[in-house]
């Protein structure tokens, strides 16, 4: 079958006839697409990821769908009907618009759960305040010591920087939690440290806070001891880790803080917590609890690191 010859309309001939070339531009698709939440017991809760090369382009993206349907494009290719959508505020970069996400995802009546460690920008802050029934916050801030801070996050904002945003957000009626991780056992975990934490988002109106201990994933330990001074600070941290539990993370192992120790620490927050009215709750993402038996790492393979990990510290 012959391919048929389309009329060609050049451009004098369209200005001539007052014919528009382009009605209007049309905002580009969002660079992201749908995966799994991190919970494994909670499918209603999906993420958002940027487009990478670990899928084939076809199942990226479809070139045939309009801006505005992208979103139930997506809810279609991985057969999925989300209430609630996770967004690391980390994600957005050109093409990557997180004010008109959240606006799309309010449109389909899914809330935009966003975490930051870092300021969130004027049209982002504007898009969840318009949308403030299908929008919510998490603030990560896992100390006030500024020191600590550039250590434990050394490319993210400042505490004083993330106290700010938690002040703007809760003045705009955006509903904000915060995530009070990675925790470092005996560094920002002491109750002095915790109860001026704590009272300063009291302060701020939080009433709901998530907490974490630190998970030493490989190389971790190294970057710490390099990180925090003096060298015995790192020492007391990276002891706290010895008996620790080692779970595998995809390809790789992490090792926890032991149960006891976690269960002390945990202990201690949410009484401080109760005392000032907020509620502590134990993060399902850093905990080892909520994971199953089946990741856990034999222990002649836990005895085999820990002897190249005590080499490593010149043990």
């Amino acid at each position: 079958m012959a391919t048929p010859i389309l009329p060609i309309l050049r451009l004098q001939e369209a200005a001539r006839s007052s014919i528009p070339l382009d009605p209007g531009a049309k905002p580009a698709r969002p660079a992201v697409r749908l995966q799994r939440g991190p919970f494994r017991d909670r499918p209603e809760i999906w993420a958002l990821a940027p487009l990478d090369d670990a899928l084939p382009i076809a199942q990226q993206k479809n070139l045939f769908v309009e801006a505005e349907d992208w979103l139930a494009a997506e809810m279609e290719r991985v057969s999925a009907a989300p209430r609630v959508i996770l967004i690391d505020a980390a994600i957005a970069r050109p093409g990557i618009d997180l004010a008109r996400i959240i606006a799309t995802l309010a449109r389909h009546r899914i809330v935009a759960w966003l975490s930051t460690s870092v300021p969130l920008a004027a049209d982002v802050v504007e898009a969840l305040a318009k949308h403030e029934e299908f929008t919510r916050v998490t603030v990560v801030l896992p100390t006030l010591d500024a020191d600590a801070s550039k250590a434990i996050e050394p490319e993210r904002a400042l505490p004083v920087e993330r106290l700010a945003l938690i002040t703007s957000l809760v003045e705009q009626g955006i509903a904000v939690d915060v995530a009070l991780e990675p925790l470092l056992p005996g560094l920002t975990d002491t109750p002095d440290q915790l109860q001026v934490l704590l009272q300063t988002l009291t302060s701020l109106g939080i009433s709901h806070v998530t907490a974490g201990y630190l998970v030493l994933h490989e190389g971790e330990a190294e970057r710490l001891q390099a990180a925090l001074q003096p060298p015995e600070t790192a020492e007391t941290v990276l002891a706290a880790y010895e008996d620790g539990i080692v779970l595998r993370d995809r390809r790789a192992t992490a090792r926890y803080l032991p149960k006891t120790r976690r269960q002390r620490g945990y202990a201690t927050l949410i009484a401080q917590g109760a005392a000032l009215g907020i509620e502590v709750r134990v993060s399902g993402l850093s905990n080892p609890d909520f994971r199953p038996a089946r990741d856990e790492v034999p222990h002649h393979v836990r005895s085999l690191q820990q002897r190249f990990r005590d080499r490593a510290m010149g043990a």
